[in-house]
């Protein structure tokens, strides 16, 4: 039948073409008639000589020749088209005969189970397996697509098989799912694979993956509803009190029930990801198009974020009604929020392990804040808990349990001091904070705000306890322990230092650039509060030992000793001796009691360089000194040296340790040196030694130069002169320097031709 209608089309054909060349023959016999016919139309005389009735019988004669061939021609070119149509039917007949039976070929039968081995090779009936299966789906999408560009009903031959295609249809469908299903009950990715690979020859890919994304969300949020359903029905154990109430019993059955919830909710989750690698890994082979991107297309964002904006949608809007229908739930969700913050960290770093990906301390995906948005709410409150909880442990630490009173003098005081024991609780629970907070870093931020208000609290305590006034110094008593106000201080000063170096190592211990740039101001804070309490304790102690020194003005350096007697130059001057005695006591009673580590040692040596700089400097002063006398102020120095290594040793130092110890071993050399040695001395502060302790020796070597000293020239006691040069620290040489000119507009004024024989060399030290 189909060679006969190639037949007609053929006959068609040829006939139409003879027209044509008759057309042609008939234009070419006439042309030079039809031209004449035309050139005399457009002459001007043609016009008037043609009658009208020549120029018709023309047009009929031409008439009568074409009409024919036109009708010819519109009666073959139907005839052509209406073949071409039963043609174009046949052949789509004919492409549906040869997918028929290619289908058929495939044997589905609806008897067959579908069988899902652990081969890669799920078959329905004998010899079919997945690939044919996915052919097969290649073919029926082939026929109606067929069917659908074409009517073909009413033909026997397609609609005797339209029950077969259809029942052929959902055996393969059928074979998808189950092929999709075990694969996501198993995390098979290669039976996920072979059912997305059926559903897309099947042009239903996207569709049937948002059916089985919304599948799973449907079983994620009825097991939420459920699970929070759960916390509202009155337990039967509990004498009808809700899961909410703060039972024990109750309170565990809520957090076993959430965490059910979060196990559940991650088998579900797992698949959504199983999913999305697969859809992500498979293309189209003949356009390389994305399995993944075609979804997308369709839900129009990301897959993973249309499943976790849905979730955190319907997990919002439960726990919104589950604390509005029970309080007492609202009220545990806030003082157990980190517990509740847990379980989705917990829950996502689960996830993360899943899918292979790393997850940084100071990071949140981007599920998991999507997740936790319903959860802030009781943030606020948790945080507004944690900071009464460590307000509370502030204020036990200045509680009247460690109040300490006493007098010193007219000065009657009666404080409270936070002790040792009290910092370290103070501390385990701002570390227990810590700890709890340390998974999250928004929370970690709200917890860590929280504790430095509670260390700025501390500071403030503690800069209110008034020990003294301001300017006044803290005085030792003469014997026995120290006085109140020194205990007092000291032990105040051990709490803080304490308290400094535990947060200090905060940072290190959680691991949290985060947590250390937040507390750096409080510890910086803390230090300033160390040296404020600490700095009227070290004067009083300085102060005292400088009493000591200035007795060395009653000792006689000179020729002789007391009472016109030969001095003992190997014996230490009696105020070395007191100086020696009160440095044993200091350190017995005070600063051995200073508990600060590194910083105790530093202000040992502080003290230690206080001590050597006031000896020098007053030992510099002295006048007229003898040959014995140089000997005698060597072995005061000598004893000196001795007592501060015994001071320094309690903590393990050295005297070479003090800065201005190099400075007495020098200026005691620089005591027997000839004139003409000065000249060998460095710039720089003459080497160890300061200038103006030099210059001071030098000046009381000699009577002339020494009465220009400022002391003699100024009216100054020796005591008053120490302490201007302390507040003019750097002017020393400068007035030393006017003292000379003095002395020399003097040496002129008197008419006198010599200087003293120092004078050359303290103005080449004033030089250098």
């Amino acid at each position: 039948m189909a060679s006969d209608y190639d037949a007609l089309v053929d006959r068609l054909s040829y006939d139409a073409s003879l027209a044509e060349r008759h057309i042609h023959a008939f234009l070419k016999d006439h042309n030079d008639q039809i031209l004449d016919s035309l050139f005399s139309l457009l002459s001007n005389n043609a016009v008037n000589d043609l009658s009208l009735a020549a120029l018709n019988a023309a047009l009929h004669d031409l008439k009568a020749v074409i009409l024919p061939i036109y009708n010819d021609l519109l009666a073959l070119s139907a005839s052509s088209l209406d073949a071409y149509e039963k043609s174009d039917l046949l052949k789509r007949i004919h492409r549906f005969l040869q997918l028929l039976k290619r289908l058929s070929d495939f044997n589905l039968s609806p008897n067959d189970p579908v069988s899902t081995t652990t081969t890669t090779t799920t078959t329905i009936g004998t010899g079919v397996n997945e690939r044919e299966i996915a052919r097969a789906a290649t073919c029926i999408c082939e026929i109606e697509a067929l069917l659908s560009e074409v009517d073909l009903s009413g033909i026997e031959v397609v609609d005797k098989e339209l029950d077969f295609i259809a029942n052929s249809k959902l055996l393969v469908v059928d074979c998808a799912e189950k092929l999709l299903d075990s694969g996501l009950k198993s995390q098979n990715q290669g039976d996920i694979a072979s059912g997305l690979q059926i559903f897309y020859n099947l042009t239903l890919m996207p569709t049937k993956t948002i059916t089985i994304i919304d599948s799973i969300l449907e079983t994620v949020t009825s097991k939420i509803h459920s699970t929070f359903t759960s916390l509202k029905v009155p337990s039967e154990n509990t004498g009808g009190n809700t899961v909410g109430s703060t039972g024990p019993f109750t309170s565990n059955s809520m957090w076993t029930g959430l965490e059910k919830l979060m196990d559940f909710m991650y088998d579900e989750a797992v698949k959504v990801y199983t999913l999305e690698k697969v859809l992500m890994r498979k293309k189209d082979l003949s356009s390389g198009i994305v399995f993944l991107n075609e979804v997308v297309k369709v839900l129009e964002e990301p897959l993973i974020d249309y499943f976790w904006r849905s979730v955190s949608t319907y997990f919002e809007k439960e726990l919104r009604v589950v604390t509005k229908a029970t309080p007492a739930l609202h009220t545990t969700f806030q003082a157990g929020y980190p517990k509740l913050l847990r379980l989705f960290h917990d829950f996502f770093s689960r996830i993360a392990v899943f899918n292979g990906i790393k997850i940084s301390p100071d990071s949140t995906s981007p599920e998991l804040a999507l997740l936790l948005k319903p959860l802030h709410q009781y943030e606020s409150a948790y945080t507004n808990r944690c900071l009464a909880r460590l307000l509370d442990a502030l204020n036990s630490c200045f509680a009247e349990k460690s109040v300490l009173s006493g007098s010193v003098g007219s000065l009657n005081f009666k404080v409270v001091v936070p002790s040792r024991d009290d910092v370290e609780k103070l501390f385990r629970l701002i570390t227990s904070e810590l700890d709890t907070a340390k998974f999250d870093k928004s929370l970690m931020k709200s917890v860590t705000k929280n504790i430095s208000r509670t260390l700025n609290g501390f500071i403030t305590k503690c800069e209110n306890i008034n020990l003294t006034d301001p300017n006044t110094v803290i005085n030792s008593p003469p014997t026995g322990p120290p006085s109140m106000i020194q205990m007092t201080t000291i032990e105040l000063v051990n709490s803080v230092w304490l308290l400094t170096d535990l947060v200090w190592n905060l940072g290190e211990e959680f691991e949290s650039d985060v947590l250390s740039d937040m507390l750096q101001d409080n510890v910086v804070s803390l230090n300033r509060l160390i040296q404020k309490l600490v700095e009227p304790l070290l004067m009083g102690l300085t102060k005292e030992l400088e009493g000591i020194l200035i007795k060395i003005y009653k000792e006689d350096y000179g020729r002789t000793g007391k009472q016109g007697n030969k001095m003992n130059e190997a014996a230490a001057s009696p105020y070395m001796i007191e100086l020696s005695q009160r440095l044993r006591w200091m350190q017995r009673e005070v600063l051995s009691k200073l508990n600060c580590g590194d910083d105790s040692k530093d202000w040992i040596k502080q003290i230690g360089s206080r001590v050597i700089t006031y000896f020098l400097r007053h030992a510099s002063l002295l006048q007229s000194l003898s040959e014995p006398g140089k000997l005698k102020l060597a072995s005061d120095m000598t004893q000196l040296e001795f007592t501060l290594t015994q001071l320094l040793s309690s903590t393990r130092q050295k005297l070479e340790h003090i800065p201005t110890y190099k400075s007495l071993r020098q200026f005691r050399q620089l005591m027997f040196f000839e004139l003409k040695q000065f000249y060998e001395l460095g710039d720089d502060g003459v080497d160890d030694v300061d200038k103006v302790m030099v210059l001071h020796y030098l000046m009381g070597r000699s009577v002339e130069l020494g009465r220009m000293m400022p002391v003699s020239l100024f009216g100054w006691t020796e005591l008053q002169y120490s302490e201007w040069m302390d507040i003019h620290d750097g002017d020393g040489v400068v007035l030393l320097e006017r003292c000379v000119d003095m002395y020399v507009e003097e040496v002129k004024k008197k008419g006198e031709k010599e200087f003293a024989v120092e004078y050359p060399v303290i103005r080449h030290i004033l030089g250098m």
